[in-house]
């Protein structure tokens, strides 16, 4: 369900999502976000076009591994407020790092 398509408001309606590339932050696809911001190593700001009506939405972050890497990595989120949350990415050290890589993000909720 996409967040016009008549299920606007609903609490399981996909509200915004992105296809980003964290090294460069450089956009591939997108819905209701207005940029991907670089706030540091292993860290971008999702920015959305459209703000979520408070700060109870769920986020899915995730992101693609190269291959022969010998390490896991981590994706995750943490809200920021109704407009902006953040991705970030961690090795298995716990050591934060960018990729060259895909990253995806995805927003359900309010």
């Amino acid at each position: 369900m996409a967040y016009n398509d008549g299920y606007k408001g609903h609490k399981d309606s996909v509200k915004a999502w992105v296809n980003f590339t964290q090294s460069s932050t450089a956009v591939k696809g997108s819905y209701n976000v207005s940029s991907v911001t670089d706030q540091g190593t292993g860290r971008c700001r999702i920015n959305f076009t459209t703000a979520m009506s408070d700060t109870n939405y769920a986020c899915l972050a995730s992101s693609h591994v190269s291959s022969g890497d010998p390490k896991n990595y981590s994706n995750g989120s943490t809200i920021n407020n109704a407009s902006s949350a953040d991705f970030i990415r961690e090795d298995s050290g716990g050591v934060a790092h960018d990729t060259g890589q895909d990253c995806f993000y995805l927003v359900i909720g309010n």
